[in-house]
């Protein structure tokens, strides 16, 4: 046995959890009694910041994660299987008597240092269906990529202390809203990315009189700004630096994809400032036929299709400008079909789940994400972004 696992001793008792939880506790259960021995994943950064386990250096505490090992290995097995898995983070923020501690942790056990502990755990476990996940994150911002996650709960194991014992509890994994699931990934990317929120809820100027993204608006950026390695705002379309003007008003990501769902384009709208999506020349829009890739039948947007307005309790609304061939809404949780067409220079507002369809050529929804991060949304180097000024002329 490892000279770092101590026996955990005394006895294990069923805590007291509501309906859904003690379902998914039998579920659990269910689970890993019908494994021989069950595998399982740490993750060595989450459990070492625990506060659910007692520490005795400060925060966080190898003892932590020593601790739990011992008590799994005690309940399933000394030759029970464990990876372990820490963020690279956590060696330097490990206090002094645990950082030369951990170079032997990590040699014994095998630990896996990653940038993001995450992204390795959950395809460990993923592709091995015997395997449990020991962490109290719920991966909310995972789950897109990882849609096994809610299919199966009962892999998600959490800790608590029962007595001087520690207790394996359902992690309490369980469906969550897509928007939800964008915000918690948004989260965690603004700051990977470089992209303080200083600088996302600030109004910016280009000063190159030749930019086309400067010409829009009378010199205010419509698009998202950049940031350069020394957090600086640069324009997306020049790579200029940019000029603070102001604070932005409520701000809202509105995404721009064809009718497979395939996206094209994220763009912020902002109270008092209306957007308005076509073909041809129009002020403050986004031009279909100037995306990088236009989606098919994109000739059926008119020059002024739809325009979108951020209202000041938050609220999108959309208002067909009398498009030829229409705008249509499909509400959240109404029936398949085309949805309703809407009624010419009327406006309606848009709920969290509804999608407009353009012409049947391109469909627009509100954003979970408040700002521009992941997934390529954010430009840099000398790539040009989408211009968000329609300048080709339309015949519709």
């Amino acid at each position: 046995m490892s000279k770092f696992l101590e026996t955990e001793t005394g006895s294990r008792c069923r805590p007291k959890f509501p309906a859904e939880r003690v379902i998914q506790e039998c579920a659990a259960a269910e689970y890993v009694s019908a494994m021989p021995s069950p595998a399982a994943t740490v993750d060595v950064s989450n459990v070492c910041w625990s506060t659910e386990l007692p520490s005795t250096n400060g925060h966080p505490d190898l003892d932590r994660v020593i601790r739990l090992a011992s008590a799994w290995r005690e309940r399933y097995g000394a030759d029970a299987e464990m990876a372990f898995v820490a963020d690279t983070s956590l060696r330097d923020r490990l206090p002094e008597a645990d950082q030369e501690r951990w170079p032997a942790l990590v040699t014994e056990w095998g630990v896996i240092e990653a940038a993001v502990a995450d992204e390795v755990i959950l395809p460990m476990a993923r592709d091995n269906p015997k395997m449990m996940v020991l962490s109290r994150d719920n991966f909310i911002d995972h789950r897109r990529e990882h849609p096994w996650i809610e299919d199966h709960p009962e892999r998600f194991l959490a800790w608590q202390m029962n007595g001087d014992s520690i207790a394996f509890v359902p992690s309490g994994v369980k469906p969550e809203p897509l928007q939800r699931v964008s915000r918690e990934k948004e989260d965690k990317l603004v700051h990977a990315a470089g992209l303080a929120r200083s600088v996302l809820r600030t109004r910016w100027s280009c000063g190159d009189p030749y930019c086309t993204a400067a010409m829009t608006r009378q010199g205010e950026l419509l698009l998202w700004p950049v940031a350069d390695t020394e957090g600086r705002a640069r324009c997306p379309f020049c790579e200029g630096l940019l000029a603070a003007i102001g604070p932005r008003e409520q701000t809202k990501q509105l995404v721009l994809c064809d009718m497979a769902g395939a996206e094209l384009l994220r763009f912020p709208i902002e109270a008092g400032v209306d957007v308005v999506i076509g073909r041809g020349r129009a002020i403050f829009g986004v031009g279909i036929d100037s995306l990088p890739s236009p989606p098919e039948r994109h000739g059926r947007i008119s020059r002024q299709h739809l325009l979108l307005r951020l209202r000041p309790d938050g609220c999108v609304t959309a208002v067909d400008l009398g498009s030829a061939n229409g705008t249509r809404i499909h509400r959240a949780g109404a029936p398949p079909g085309d949805g309703a067409r809407l009624e010419p220079h009327t406006a309606v507002t848009l709920g969290g789940h509804d999608l407009l369809s353009l012409a049947r050529s391109v469909r627009v929804y509100v954003s979970g994400q408040r700002y521009p991060v992941g997934d390529d949304r954010t430009w840099s180097g000398r790539s040009e972004p989408p211009r968000t000024e329609i300048e080709s002329e339309g015949t519709t």
